[in-house]
């Protein structure tokens, strides 16, 4: 953000950090956005993915309906990102399995 002339500006990085997490949960019902998904994260710059696990969580009925399975998928991801390194290589493996089992089914 930036301050010009008396008017605040938002710059791209900061509207898309601050956006992400909307733009994921809406991609993840296609089963072809996996690579869209992956540039919205590197994009993002964030290294920390707390909030996104908690939204994963929060959100599920927007992707899926398989809610018992995307827990546990979700849980198993969040807790190993205490120990990994590169956290985006495991949200991404993650994402890559809620990917996999989303989509609502129609009764």
């Amino acid at each position: 953000m930036n301050v010009k002339d008396g008017e605040l500006e938002l710059d791209k990085e900061t509207l898309v950090s601050s956006n992400y997490i909307d733009q994921v949960i809406e991609l993840l019902p296609n089963k072809k956005a996996f690579k869209e998904i992956r540039q919205v994260i590197a994009d993002s710059n964030t290294q920390d993915f707390e909030a996104l696990y908690r939204a994963l969580y929060d959100r599920m009925d927007e992707y899926t309906s398989n809610y018992a399975e995307t827990i546990i998928i979700i849980e198993e991801y969040m807790y190993h990102s205490n120990f990994r390194i590169d956290k985006e290589i495991n949200i991404m493996a993650c994402i890559s399995k809620l990917i996999r089992i989303s989509g609502k089914q129609v009764l």
